[in-house]
């Protein structure tokens, strides 16, 4: 059975919404939640806490007045040592970040973070936040949604862009994150945006069918990809076949064969092997280490 979950509206008052906002207390130590994931984005904001986030193959520590950014799409779950932890979380999907007539250049700073094309560090410590007001931003992000006083969307938009600019120059500053070329025509755009494609619908797509929905020649799709993205076609997507697949290890019980059949992979050997090639560690083995913190929460 497949534990994450599709959460695919939010609702305030019983009114759809494109965000939701709340204070999440742990209280007792141990696993807090299963792996999951789900098609927003979600940032924390630790006001005292102590906590470890598995997030995409990596348990890293979340502190108080650290941020943690968690992309669409990516394996997470808590896990904490202590009681009493406190954080705030803001859910929003990626379309709160776009507005009609935005800027090429605004467009090629979301998608690749959004859509993982490079690698950025998911926590953001206190003392790398200091010159950001970061607090400020979501205690008044918390005060709109809690008052909702007229217009109070648009002053949490206006926060959360205000939040995704300060971690952007936080990344920039970083020596190991990887820069951006502002978009500046519309192949590249497109390009963007059917990479965006590619990660939602990885199991069954090939670069003949995307070159022709472009109406681009198949090497002129496929030098335009490389240029843009920074790495082959087929390098990307196996490398978003096997994001897949390590979520379907993490969060059902399928069979390696079956989660091969499910990630566009020719048989499970095939996975094995580019599994191993891109972890060091079979898929078998990814999903066991994981079994001792989920057997604290029976």
């Amino acid at each position: 059975m497949n534990k994450g979950f599709d959460e695919g509206i939010f609702l305030k008052n019983g009114q759809k919404n494109t965000l939701h906002c709340l204070k999440e207390q742990i209280l007792k130590p141990g696993v807090c939640t299963l792996p999951h994931y789900h098609k927003y984005v979600e940032i924390l904001y630790g006001i005292d806490c102590d906590v470890n986030i598995w997030i995409d193959d990596r348990l890293e520590t979340f502190k108080s007045g650290d941020i943690c950014f968690i992309n669409p799409n990516e394996t997470h779950f808590i896990y904490s040592g202590r009681g009493n932890n406190s954080y705030y979380v803001i859910k929003f999907f990626p379309e709160i970040l776009s507005y009609d007539g935005q800027m090429l250049s605004e467009i090629s700073y979301l998608l690749p973070i959004l859509y993982k094309n490079g690698e950025f560090p998911h926590i953001i410590e206190s003392n790398v936040l200091d010159l950001w007001n970061v607090e400020e931003i979501f205690r008044d992000v918390f005060t709109q949604w809690e008052r909702e006083d007229m217009g109070f969307e648009f002053a949490i938009r206006g926060q959360i862009l205000r939040l995704f600019s300060a971690l952007l120059k936080v990344w920039g500053n970083l020596p190991n994150f990887q820069a951006f070329t502002p978009i500046n025509d519309e192949t590249a755009l497109a390009i963007y945006r059917t990479a965006a494609y590619i990660t939602q619908n990885c199991d069954n797509i090939s670069a003949w069918q995307l070159s022709e929905s472009l109406h681009m020649s198949y090497s002129h799709f496929s030098r335009t990809f490389k240029k843009v993205m920074g790495k082959s076609f087929s390098q990307f997507l196996t490398e978003r076949r096997l994001d897949l697949a390590k979520k379907l290890l993490l969060t059902t019980s399928y069979s390696i064969t079956e989660i091969a059949q499910r990630t566009g992979f020719s048989s499970a050997s095939h996975l094995i092997s580019n599994f191993r090639q891109q972890t060091g560690v079979t898929p078998y083995s990814y999903r066991k280490q994981i079994k001792p913190l989920e057997q604290q929460l029976h």
